[in-house]
């Protein structure tokens, strides 16, 4: 993940099994920055959501 010019976004150096935002079929393309929103979901591969939630906090 990256946050140009103060936003996040999302970059997929090439993984394997691929990255996916929200449940999208196709994985983002390799080395592509994509925006991310408060609220997606990122998918790594197979097993692994990442939920992003603005200003929560453990």
């Amino acid at each position: 993940m990256a946050r140009p010019g103060g936003t996040w976004a999302l970059i997929d150096p090439g993984s394997t099994n691929g990255t996916t935002i929200n449940g999208t079929a196709d994985p983002i393309g390799r080395d592509v920055a994509v925006p991310l929103n408060d609220g997606d979901r990122i998918y790594l591969g197979a097993w692994t959501v990442i939920i992003l939630q603005k200003g929560w906090s453990r």
